[in-house]
């Protein structure tokens, strides 16, 4: 559990150039980053994987660069984020209140829900074919649902209980 901290950068956690952790089974939640990142931040040439992990009411202040869940900073290597529910996390500045992927093409989020406000999503020099096999709210990419925004709709994502953080399906 990486919860209640915050910093300039990553607030939850900040993966620093060239390290390459993997964040696994893990509930990041109520973490808070002035700049960026307010989960997790990954920068320069690192190249982590974080996999079932639960990403939630992160924050980034009105005056940052984005990013609330997560952000995937300038030339990070093959950050890679599978299996993953990203949800109601916010970025005062409406910049990926989820996650906010600037110029890593080589990041990928794959098979992950990201869902929240409108704005969970934002790309600067990437491609959304970063996104793979996602259920993403009112998003629709090539390879990946659109949620409703109503949780209890047939097209989902019908988490059990998410006014008490229960993100289970």
């Amino acid at each position: 559990t990486i919860r209640n901290n915050s910093a300039d950068w990553g607030g939850g956690a900040f993966v620093n150039m060239t390290f390459n952790p993997s964040i696994s089974n893990c509930k990041i939640y109520l973490n808070t980053a002035i700049l960026g990142g307010g989960g997790l931040y990954f920068w320069n040439s690192s190249s982590s994987i974080v996999t079932n992990c639960l990403i939630y009411k992160n924050s980034v202040s009105p005056s940052g660069y984005g990013g609330g869940g997560v952000i995937i900073g300038p030339s990070t290597g093959s950050v890679k984020i599978i299996n993953c529910v990203i949800a109601n996390n916010t970025a005062g500045n409406n910049i990926g209140a989820g996650i906010y992927i600037y110029t890593s093409n080589s990041a990928a989020i794959i098979n992950s829900i990201i869902w929240g406000t409108p704005d969970q999503l934002a790309f600067y020099l990437t491609s959304t074919n970063v996104m793979q096999y996602c259920g993403i709210k009112g998003v629709s990419y090539l390879t990946c649902l659109n949620l409703n925004s109503d949780n209890n709709q047939p097209d989902g994502p019908n988490f059990t209980d998410p006014t008490t953080d229960n993100y289970s399906i």
